[in-house]
This record gives C-alpha cells, sequence and structure tokens, in this order.
C-alpha cells in the first residue's frame, strides 16, 4: 500500500516538473485557458505585461495590454484597500484607462463606479502623477472622502465578472499577449 501511495505521490511531482497538470502552461495559454481557468488566466497575461511595461513604459504597450494592466491594478488595490489607497499608487496614473478598460470589455458597471470615482476629482480627472494627485487628494474634504469609501464599497459590492470578461477579451487579442514581450 505505501509503494502505491509513493508512486502516485511520484508521478504527481513528474506531471509538475514537466507540466502535465491541469494548469500547465501549454494549456493555460492556449485557445481554450480562458474559459477553464479565467481568473488564473487574466493573472497570468497581467504579469507578462508587468514584466513588458518595465521596458517599454505604458505608452509602449499595446492598447489591449493597456486595458489588462489599469483594468487588473485598479481590482486590486480597490479590493484590498479602497480607492483612496488606489491613487496613491502609481499605477493610478492610468486610472481614466482603467475606467475605459472596463467598459471596453462589458463590465458596465465597474466602469461606471470607476467613473464617478474619478468625479470626486473636480475635473473628473485624477492627476496623472503620483504626486499632483497627493495634492489633489490633500485638498479633499471630509465628503469627498466619504463618497470614495462608499464607492469602494459599492465597487466591491459589483457581481459583475469581470476576470471572465477580462479572459474572454484578452483571448479576442491572444497575439498581443502570447507573442514574446
Amino acid at each position: 500500500m505505501n509503494y502505491i501511495i509513493a508512486i502516485i505521490v511520484l508521478l504527481i511531482i513528474a506531471a509538475g516538473l514537466f507540466g502535465w497538470g491541469l494548469l500547465s502552461r501549454k494549456r493555460l495559454f492556449g485557445p481554450n485557458g480562458h474559459k477553464r481557468h479565467p481568473d488564473i488566466y487574466v493573472l497570468a497575461m497581467n504579469e507578462k505585461v508587468k514584466r513588458h511595461i518595465k521596458k517599454v513604459g505604458f505608452e509602449g504597450l499595446t492598447n489591449a495590454q493597456r486595458i489588462c494592466w489599469s483594468v487588473t491594478w485598479l481590482w486590486r488595490y480597490v479590493m484590498l484597500g479602497d480607492f483612496e489607497n488606489y491613487y496613491l499608487q502609481p499605477e493610478a496614473d492610468y486610472a481614466i484607462e482603467a475606467g475605459e478598460g472596463f467598459k471596453q470589455i462589458g463590465a458596465e458597471e465597474f466602469a461606471d463606479i470607476v467613473h464617478r470615482a474619478n468625479e470626486v476629482f473636480g475635473s473628473g480627472r485624477p492627476a496623472r502623477n503620483k504626486e499632483l494627485r497627493e495634492e489633489q487628494l490633500g485638498e479633499f474634504g471630509k465628503e469627498e472622502f466619504m463618497e470614495l469609501n462608499e464607492l469602494s464599497e459599492e465597487f466591491r459590492q459589483c457581481t459583475e465578472d469581470w476576470q471572465k470578461m477580462m479572459a474572454e477579451f484578452i483571448s479576442k487579442h491572444r497575439e498581443e499577449f502570447l507573442r514574446k514581450l
């Protein structure tokens, strides 16, 4: 009995080492990878873009890569904190693109919430520079922070499956993500 268990464990380890598992790169990046595991697919593609952006900057990304990057980062920061936390990050330089990105993937509710959060900045445009955004936030009163908190809660309660929508979007633009970045 112990030999059987040992053989099974060795097969599992070998499968992991040689990419035979359910989440192997070949399966994940294959034509249907986005359907099997949309959350992991989006994360993997965003990691590819994250490495690429260090070389070419945001402006060097394709439109699909910009959407993936800006939407994913906004979602992470707001879900782990709130909009105030997001706007204090360098990734918020592209808050407008994130809102448009949600819209382009079909996540209309998320797009609306992000648009309203951006509107809290009088001009409807948070500064494209972290230090300037910090100054803008420093000028906010209790009302603006309350509004951002309410929008953060609304964002967290949103039931749209943005990861599935993003996975479909990436799948339609696969060549932009799978070429050597």
